[in-house]
């Protein structure tokens, strides 16, 4: 599972060097340049000439607003600044000679990667990678479900129940494996630190991915305290009046995710298709009000309260007792035991190991891909990441 590759990558991105040019970028962008020198070791296998590769990147984040969500994914000049440094590595620009190095480098031997907590390597040896099999129980998980569901909170695990069962998802988008890695499992760090927790002084939006246990355990006894005081309900009111206030109609956002959803045969991934299409693509309602105003969180938040009201809020709600409390704390203790340990691990899978000519066990596609088909352990190549706050504390 470990290759030699893996190895001088490793101690690449955590070497002096790369962590001091790592300092001098944008912290908000850091995440995404660790995925992209990534990308570039898998076209350069020796890591030919990464060094400039990250200056480049460095420059071109430099220049980039933060605000702006999507921007990242835009970068001016990659496409020619690695055409270019496969010219300079193999001497000729002649362009089918580059075009079948990139051919067989990136894709014929390239990789995807699928992002995993480490503690999850033990079952990866012996079973390989398995869509079949989890760590968790089922039942406790929807245990959480049901006790926050009585609130209106449909979304206290995020999308675990499309996300996380009998299906692996795996990608080639490299600007988003540090957050997929750092965030894994995705339905613990959104129990920890999703937006359904309101964005108060004492809430810490990096607490899981700084594996911070007291500042996470903080985050869920913040939710449930407010829940219990009737002070969560009045939050989600006041987000929404504030959309209100801008001239957003609830009903049409309702009515444009009721009409897409309706058109899609498999329902399965369907509803978070709807949602994201309203919330992120330009020819909708929710693109024509100023949300610059709003932060990528306060989006998120937005995007989850309507799924909610999508969903339903009960007429009569309930009180969060002590009991259920409790048993939320002692949800977290035995969660936090197994996935709470400061390490970031991918892995990262051989493309011929999928069988793409007939998309056989594939079900979603790229940039990401749901796949239902066991990958051998053989197949996998560990590659561990630097930690959050090895890249956000260089300052």
């Amino acid at each position: 599972m470990q290759s030699n590759f893996s190895q001088v990558l490793e101690d690449f991105l955590s070497s002096e060097k790369c962590l001091f040019m790592l300092s001098k970028s944008p912290s908000s962008y850091r995440p995404q340049i660790i995925g992209l020198l990534v990308e570039y070791a898998i076209l350069h296998k020796d890591l030919f000439e990464i060094e400039k590769y990250q200056i480049f990147l460095h420059d071109r984040f430099s220049k980039m607003d933060p605000s702006i969500v999507r921007n990242y994914y835009n970068i001016e000049g990659k496409a020619d600044f690695l055409r270019g440094s496969v010219e300079h590595k193999i001497g000729t620009i002649d362009a089918s000679t580059v075009d079948r190095y990139i051919k067989n480098e990136f894709y014929e031997e390239g990789f995807l990667y699928h992002s995993t907590n480490p503690s999850s390597l033990v079952s990866i040896k012996e079973k390989g990678l398995d869509p079949s099999y989890r760590m968790w129980s089922e039942q406790d998980l929807e245990r959480i479900r049901s006790i926050f569901r009585q609130f209106g909170v449909h979304s206290i695990l995020g999308f675990s129940t499309i996300n996380s069962q009998d299906r692996i998802w795996i990608s080639d988008n490299f600007q988003s494996l540090y957050k997929y890695t750092s965030t894994s499992p995705e339905w613990f760090s959104y129990f920890l630190t999703g937006p359904h927790i309101p964005q108060l002084k004492s809430y810490d939006a990096s607490a899981f991915r700084r594996r911070d246990k007291a500042a996470s355990l903080g985050n869920i006894v913040l939710f449930m305290d407010m829940i219990a005081s009737g002070e969560y309900q009045s939050y989600q009111q006041n987000i929404i009046s504030d959309l209100k206030a801008q001239g957003a109609d609830i009903n049409v956002f309702y009515l444009e995710i009721k009409e897409i959803y309706d058109t899609r045969i498999d329902k399965t991934l369907a509803l978070d298709e709807a949602f994201r299409i309203v919330m992120y693509e330009h020819e909708t309602s929710f693109s024509r009000i100023d949300t610059k105003r709003f932060s990528p969180w306060q989006r998120g938040y937005i995007f989850m309260r309507l799924y909610e009201m999508f969903l339903g809020v009960p007429e009569n709600v309930s009180t969060l007792g002590a009991s259920e409390k409790q048993e939320t704390i002692d949800f977290f203790e035995k969660y936090w035991e197994l996935f709470g340990k400061n390490s970031f691990l991918t892995l990262l899978i051989n493309r011929n190991a999928l069988n793409f000519t007939n998309n056989e066990g594939i079900i979603a596609s790229m940039p990401e891909l749901a796949i239902t088909k066991r990958i051998d352990i053989h197949d996998t190549t560990v590659l561990y990441l630097p930690v959050y706050d090895q890249i956000m504390k260089l300052d």
